[in-house]
């Protein structure tokens, strides 16, 4: 028996902060939870299977659609292993309805869709940013949602060489995946960057301020 109808008819809800479960029981299954969302707030919304330890799907496939059904954005691969995720800003407040299935039809099994609103931005990604670096010292940060970057102003003199190090995962500097650095001027006109010249995938630049 289907558990969830993929469609508007569907009885499936999930509350912002919550998850549910599901099982999609037959190729080309889809099941639908309605969400009442806020204009203008964040959500990230994940739907995770076997690789995220929330069920057997072998690779979730998540779709966003309006009130009316219609299909606004959708993910594969983005979350934890083969699991999905959507980090989105509501356009309109009302109601929206997140679609769980399996890639291109082709699996079963079940699942759990959750959604959740991310903590707040800790650092600007731009020049009005208000974090702060000296020269010799060091500070951490968090990136909350895909895309987000961090930015920190620091006063350097000219002639004088510097480098720079962003540590994640591989250095054990944080849990980041894969930083990538970029060197700014007063602007936000970019100066140099490195994405893997540290430890790993941890990124080293070295620049000399003119």
């Amino acid at each position: 028996v289907d558990d969830y109808a993929g469609s508007s008819a569907t009885t499936g809800v999930v509350t912002v902060g919550g998850s549910v479960t599901g099982h999609l029981e037959v190729l080309g299954d889809s099941d639908w939870f309605a969400a009442d969302l806020v204009a203008g707030t964040r959500y990230i919304v994940s739907l995770s299977g076997r690789d995220g330890g929330a069920g057997t799907l072998l690779d979730p496939l998540l779709q966003m659609r309006d009130s009316a059904g219609n299909l606004l954005r959708e993910d594969d691969d983005s979350g934890v292993g083969s699991g999905s995720e959507l980090s989105f800003v509501a356009t309109t407040t009302g109601r929206y309805y997140f679609a769980a299935s399996g890639y291109d039809g082709a699996y079963t099994g079940t699942y759990r869709l959750s959604l959740t609103t991310p903590p707040p931005d800790d650092y600007a990604g731009s020049t009005a940013t208000t974090g702060q670096l000296a020269v010799g010292g060091t500070v951490s940060g968090r990136l909350e949602v895909a895309a987000d970057q961090d930015w920190f102003a620091i006063d350097l003199e000219a002639g004088k060489t510097y480098s720079f190090t962003l540590s994640g995962l591989d250095g054990g500097g944080g849990s980041l995946d894969d930083p990538w650095l970029r060197l700014l001027d007063a602007n936000g006109t970019r100066l140099a960057f490195d994405d893997d010249g540290g430890t790993g995938t941890d990124s080293l630049l070295t620049f000399t301020a003119t």
